[in-house]
């Protein structure tokens, strides 16, 4: 068992005085049986820094992990780097569960609440959808419904998640919903959001990175010229995007990974793409990011790509364009422009359609 260092304390909630009292976070349950003789790590979710250190014996992991009485800390139970699950460091006795859900301390099933509220909207939604596609309405009629039922799931998980923040803005809960809802905002909204947060929250690096992200966007939103960047591929050949937009063909970029199923599936709509407009005005480029190039090299292969491929790009274009999940495909106009990002199958197929009618 290990204490909170210093620098950990000031970023826990409630920063403690040199003198306050010690108390105990006693955290315990089942783990899988292929742990069993492994390390594992209490991490602050935040930094990264290791807390607490327990080994997994018969399936089962214990920690006792000292914490300032009254302080609570975003954490994570980590193998190595691999994070299992994440929690709140807190006083008191909480308990492992089935789910991975951490339960039994007062922030903890707070957010573990919010999550079995989600899952019973999904659980609901997933029946719902059932029943309009088994339904005798026109295919049409069904796509209207569905994506009726779907904005009417997400508002109400939305609300929950920002309801849920707003009641717990200066304790840990409300670092954990930060998490779930400032992905997409701009930096204006996250500062309307943190008014009225505690300092550690505002200060973490969870919400410098998102907001970092968020100016990415804005710098490469549709309408702003293109960023160039480079890539050091595996045949060690520098590119640059530059080498491909801006030349006076339209450019669908997609950003990908051999590991990534949402990209293999939206392939057939690249190729249609490929087939139809390639040496005519436009250009499919593919970006391998955060994968190993033999990896992309046999990806490609599988499955038979007949565009330009750029491997090795790994994070520094995703940080440029503020990529977070993949696939992400960006068209460019001829000059460079950004005519749109985060487009997929038939929306991305008729906004394509659209600029080469042009």
């Amino acid at each position: 068992m290990k204490r909170i260092n210093t620098a950990m304390a000031m970023f826990a909630i409630g920063v403690a005085a040199a003198t306050a009292q010690v108390a105990t976070m006693n955290l315990s349950g089942s783990v899988p049986a292929e742990l069993n003789g492994k390390k594992m790590y209490i991490i602050n979710l935040d930094t990264r820094e290791r807390i607490d250190s327990a080994v997994v014996k018969n399936g089962k992991l214990v920690f006792a992990t000292e914490v300032g009485a009254g302080e609570a800390v975003p954490a994570a139970i980590a193998e190595g780097s691999k994070r299992r699950l994440s929690f709140i460091l807190e006083p008191g006795t909480a308990t492992i569960n089935d789910r991975g859900q951490v339960k039994g301390t007062r922030l903890n099933n707070i957010v573990e609440g919010v999550g079995d509220m989600l899952d019973s909207l999904t659980v609901d939604y997933k029946a719902r959808q059932k029943q309009i596609m088994q339904s005798q309405m026109s295919n049409d009629e069904k796509m209207k419904a569905a994506e009726t039922l779907y904005n009417d799931v997400a508002q109400k998980s939305g609300d929950i998640l920002v309801e849920t923040y707003k009641a717990n803005k200066t304790n840990a809960a409300g670092y954990m919903m930060f998490l779930q809802i400032a992905d997409g905002m701009t930096v204006a909204e996250m500062d309307e959001l943190l008014d009225g947060a505690v300092q550690w929250i505002k200060e973490s690096n969870a919400v410098a990175s998102y907001k970092q992200k968020a100016l990415s966007m804005e710098k490469t939103a549709p309408g702003q010229m293109f960023t160039d960047f480079s890539v050091k591929m595996s045949n060690g050949k520098t590119v640059k995007l530059s080498d491909y937009v801006g030349k006076g063909d339209y450019v669908v970029l997609d950003f990908f990974a051999s590991w990534c199923g949402p990209c293999r599936r939206e392939m057939p709509t690249l190729k249609g793409i490929y087939e139809k407009y390639n040496g005519k005005g436009l250009k499919v480029v593919g970006l391998a990011v955060w994968d190993e190039p033999a990896d992309t090299k046999k990806c490609v292969k599988e499955l038979a790509l007949p565009w330009t491929i750029i491997d090795n790009a790994q994070s520094e274009a995703t940080e440029i364009y503020g990529v977070s999940g993949i696939p992400h495909i960006i068209v460019f106009a001829p000059d460079g422009t950004i005519l749109a990002r985060d487009l997929r199958g038939n929306d991305l197929a008729a906004k394509v359609d659209e600029l080469l009618a042009k």
